[in-house]
């Protein structure tokens, strides 16, 4: 295992099953792998509002029932509401945001209705806090800063880095930019080095026409939609 390093799974297109090859995920710390697993169209109390299962490593090496969680939405302790269609567990990515020890773990929603905008799209972050590995305490809810409906805020996800040299960078590929429809971008979230984890300074949103990049955006770019990681 690499300290700090987040790595990706995730779903780039519907009904498409993609998992990158990772350094392992080790939420209570304990030393042994532990694995995450997102099932986006499960129905976690609402129709296809989806979950994320967690199963913890024993000695030897083998992943066991004991002490799995699932989590949904409505989790006790989340503060959010299951809604059909979120697909909460469509992207995935972990390291040691805060610095503490204890691997982290970012969930992408793109399905996400957040106000009154539909499939706008956000990202929850559950904190590794103790050997029993993720709780609910602390734990984070980010959308995007301009929403707006069918963003998918939260299709992909990857970063890197240990605390105050972690990052989270989370794509938005059907974000219109100016008058350019779908043409994405990316935001990328920096931790803080504390137990904050993630935090809004420093804040950036990355796409085509962004100084420096070269490039320019157009309609149905979906600057974001593929596979990218760190």
């Amino acid at each position: 295992m690499q300290p700090g390093r987040l790595t990706l799974l995730l779903i780039p297109a519907l009904g498409a099953l993609s998992v990158r090859p990772a350094a392992a995920q080790d939420f209570n710390a304990d030393g042994r792998p532990d694995l995450a697993v997102g099932v986006p169209y499960e129905d976690g109390g609402a129709d296809m509002s989806g979950t994320v299962h967690v199963f913890y490593g024993e000695p030897g090496g083998f992943l066991t029932a004991a002490n799995h969680q699932i989590w949904s939405q409505g989790t006790t302790g989340l503060g959010e509401t299951p809604e059909a269609g979120d697909r909460f567990g469509y992207a995935l990515a972990w390291g040691d945001i805060n610095a503490d020890g204890y691997d982290d773990l970012a969930i992408g929603i793109p399905g996400e209705d957040y106000a009154s905008y539909a499939n706008a799209g956000a990202v929850a972050v559950l904190y590794g806090y103790t050997r029993s590995g993720l709780t609910a305490i602390g734990n984070q809810f980010w959308t995007d800063t301009s929403i707006r409906a069918g963003d998918h805020f939260g299709l992909n996800l990857a970063g890197g880095g240990a605390g105050d040299g972690s990052f989270l960078a989370i794509s938005s590929p059907n974000r219109d930019v100016g008058a350019a429809v779908d043409a994405g971008a990316v935001t990328v979230l920096y931790g803080d080095g504390y137990v904050n984890g993630l935090v809004p300074d420093g804040r950036q949103v990355w796409t085509q026409n962004s100084p420096g990049i070269g490039d320019a955006c157009e309609s149905y770019d979906l600057f974001g939609f593929g596979r990218y990681g760190g």
